[in-house]
């Protein structure tokens, strides 16, 4: 049992946790109902069949990202979503990191720098 002076209002306990009252008192009654919480996978039926034909796309052109081979899929005839794309391969861990680009365009200048270096050394 809860002694009285320990007892926290249900709006002040809600506000510190930072979550809505009415989300709280929803968990609640699911919990005193004995109802599971709701947990994924949900069915996604447009990125079910689109997820092996954007991971064989990904396969075949490692260095692409999720718009590019939205594009060729869609040149190929394959109806889907950039973020039905970006989704099926998310799924597999195929999208690349955010600043991928950024490195890869760092490698040109870095090589011509170690040839100009070797070039001003002999």
């Amino acid at each position: 049992m809860i002694r009285e002076e320990a007892a926290m209002p249900t709006s002040r306990f809600c506000a510190r946790l930072g979550i809505p009252r009415r989300s709280y008192v929803r968990w609640q009654a699911r919990e005193r109902a004995g109802r599971p919480a709701e947990k994924g996978p949900w069915p996604a039926p447009v990125v079910d069949p689109l997820e092996p034909v954007a991971a064989k796309y990904a396969a075949d052109w490692p260095a692409w990202g999720d718009r590019k081979i939205h594009a060729m899929m869609a040149v190929d005839g394959h109806e889907a979503s950039v973020s039905s794309v970006e989704r099926a391969l998310r799924r597999r861990d195929l999208l690349q990191p955010v600043d991928y680009q950024r490195e890869r365009r760092q490698l040109p200048k870095a090589r011509k720098a170690a040839f100009a270096d070797r070039a001003l050394q002999v």
